[in-house]
């Protein structure tokens, strides 16, 4: 099976993405942030042939964070999604949005709401 197909068919006919969401607020993690991991897998998965392929490809951009990681005081860029970079400093942030901020589940929520503020 294509990559791309194979996670489609794990999200939606298996039903992973509504256990995921049902769940997500345990583990403190928000519907909009799972939704983003999924579009990223898909994406990634658009560009292998095969499943070893897509595995490889996710292995090998796992080794470039770690080593990103270890790079910390090198001149570099560090891109990274809002919930990663909490407590981080940076002398310069450039913010590109991708969605609506604050998210709908923020605004239905009080507490959600002024997280997204903050």
């Amino acid at each position: 099976m294509h990559p791309l197909h194979a996670i489609r068919a794990i999200r939606e006919d298996l039903g992973y993405e509504k256990v995921v969401k049902k769940i997500a607020g345990r583990f403190g993690l928000s519907r909009d942030y799972l939704a983003d991991v999924f579009s990223i897998l898909e994406m990634i998965a658009c560009h292998q042939a095969t499943l070893p392929d897509f595995a490889k490809r996710l292995n090998a951009l796992e080794r470039i964070i770690l080593s990103s990681k270890q790079n910390r005081n090198e001149n570099v860029l560090t891109l990274t999604t809002f919930h990663s970079s909490k407590g981080l400093e940076f002398d310069r942030v450039y913010i590109l949005v991708n969605g609506t901020i604050p998210s709908f589940e923020d605004i239905e929520q009080k507490e959600r709401m002024e997280e997204a503020v903050r």
